[in-house]
């Protein structure tokens, strides 16, 4: 694995035809899987449910990736913005963070189905860019 991505900001924005997730980085963009869950989302490490509204689940998956430096005498956290994001579309219910555990950083999308997904990385800044499309018939 390379160097941990620290998570800066996480963005979303509604477009006519799709809905856009943005994870910033610094320094690094991280791995990452992008997946349907077959089954409810689960918060780790702790196993439990996640509290997340929705019928399908996507599941973003980062690594080595966090939201808090943990590297140095103190811990730095990079990430100060909220776990839970409200997302105004008519598919997509909200995001929620999922995770952030020995580099390993996880966020869930919910949504009322499974709809066709992309994704791409930009650098300058580092991001990870998902594009959901939002059901327009």
């Amino acid at each position: 694995a390379g160097e941990t991505a620290f998570l800066t900001t996480v963005r979303t924005e509604t477009y006519n035809t799709f809905t856009r997730i943005v994870f910033e980085f610094d320094d690094a963009t991280p791995e990452y899987r992008i997946e349907y869950l077959d089954g409810e989302p689960l918060a780790s490490p702790s196993g439990n449910p996640l509290d997340i509204e929705g019928n399908a689940f996507l599941a973003i998956t980062m690594a080595p990736a966090a939201g808090v430096d943990l590297s140095g005498d103190e811990p730095v956290v990079t990430y100060e913005g909220p776990d839970r994001i409200s997302i105004e579309a008519d598919d997509i219910t909200e995001l929620v963070k999922s995770e952030d555990f020995e580099a390993t950083l996880g966020w869930v999308v919910g949504l009322e189905s499974e709809q066709p997904f992309s994704f791409t990385t930009l650098d300058d800044p580092h991001r990870l860019v998902i594009d959901i499309e939002v059901d327009v018939s």
